[in-house]
């Protein structure tokens, strides 16, 4: 039991962390752009500990998972020359953007800790069955896999999204790397009756891999790119139907899975808090009222259309928004409790 708490308190200082990261980069590049602040907070609800400073009244709240950012005329006009809306398109831009930014950048981080103390894993080529039609086109056991059915392969996890993706393809075109030399082959697929799918007939392991510091700081980046990719490629399976709802999870979800990676390794921690601040600036960024992508929409049609769209307007439209996003959130609440406790 109190492995537990202790977990769920760890998994929940992970994604505040993440929360306050984003919040963070919204107050220091609105304070340099010369913006009035009116509150700053860590957490929902009531106020645990509050304190001000200058024209900001920051506080601690009782729900941690959450925070805010409020900057004075964000939705509304007022008088103030330093309001948010009183500002030039681009600081207001460049403030909303710092959210996201703050959120990619300890991902950056977090990805150089985790690869140059704990390493990734390689993807080899573990067995060839005989007979198989990878074994009759040349796969060896021991081979590398550098890309397979068109994804570049330069993680462990990159194998993991590949492999989950709907696969209908009768042919495996797959890279590999064998003594130095990179190899690409073709290898049609056999219908196995017992997993119901086509195969090409092997079986694959992960290897540990560490790097120097430097060379961690370098592919950050490359894993970065990455997981957007394929973090954008989910979201618009969603719209096609080549992704499932059922894989969306809530902040309990969120939550459960920190708390075991805590009783694993600390590095799948310092990961998964990658994979949650990547998260948050890439959702944040989509182009929906109330998330930050939604407002950067509205700067956009302002400076094309040479003057803003009315404040009560914009004000009520992401008003909208945020019932909307709190209504989802409470409803993917409900499908982790559902999914943690009853198995559904």
């Amino acid at each position: 039991m109190l492995n537990t708490i202790l977990g769920v308190a760890g998994a929940i200082l992970v994604i505040a962390f993440m929360i306050i990261a984003h919040e963070a980069g919204h107050f220091f590049v609105g304070k340099a752009c010369g913006l009035t602040i009116d509150q700053f907070a860590i957490g929902f609800g009531p106020k645990l500990i509050k304190w001000r400073r200058k024209e900001t009244d920051f506080s601690v709240r009782l729900f941690p998972i959450g925070g805010f950012c409020l900057f004075r005329g964000e939705d509304e006009n007022s008088k103030d020359p330093k309001a948010f809306n009183n500002q030039a398109p681009w600081r207001r831009f460049l403030t909303i953007l710092a959210g996201a930014s703050a959120n990619l950048l300890c991902a950056l981080i977090l990805a150089s800790v985790f690869l140059s103390i704990y390493g990734d894993a390689v993807n080899v080529v573990y067995e060839v069955k005989e007979d198989s039609p990878a074994y009759e086109y040349g796969l060896k056991e021991g081979d590398i896999i550098k890309e397979y059915d068109g994804d570049k392969i330069d993680f462990a996890i990159d194998m993991s999204f590949a492999i989950s993706r709907p696969d209908d393809d009768r042919i495996l075109n797959i890279v590999v790397e064998r003594d130095g030399e990179e190899i690409a082959l073709d290898i049609p697929k056999e219908y196995d009756v017992n997993e119901d799918k086509y195969l090409a007939g092997f079986t694959f392991t992960q290897e540990p891999v560490r790097f120097g510091v430097l060379k961690a700081i370098g592919l950050s980046f490359k894993w970065l790119i990455s997981i957007v990719r394929e973090m954008l490629g989910f979201l618009g399976g969603l719209f096609t139907g080549a992704s499932s709802t059922g894989e969306v999870g809530g902040v309990f979800s969120a939550v459960d899975v920190i708390r075991q990676a805590f009783f694993i390794n600390f590095g799948v921690v310092l990961e998964l808090a990658a994979l949650l601040s990547i998260n948050l600036a890439v959702i944040n960024l989509l182009p929906l009222p109330a998330l930050d992508g939604g407002r950067l929409v509205f700067i956009v049609i302002e400076k094309v259309r040479k003057k803003p769209i009315s404040r009560e307007i914009e004000g009520t439209v992401h008003a909208i928004g945020m019932v909307l996003l709190l209504g989802l959130m409470v409803l993917l609440a409900y499908k982790d409790i559902m999914r943690m406790f009853f198995g559904g």
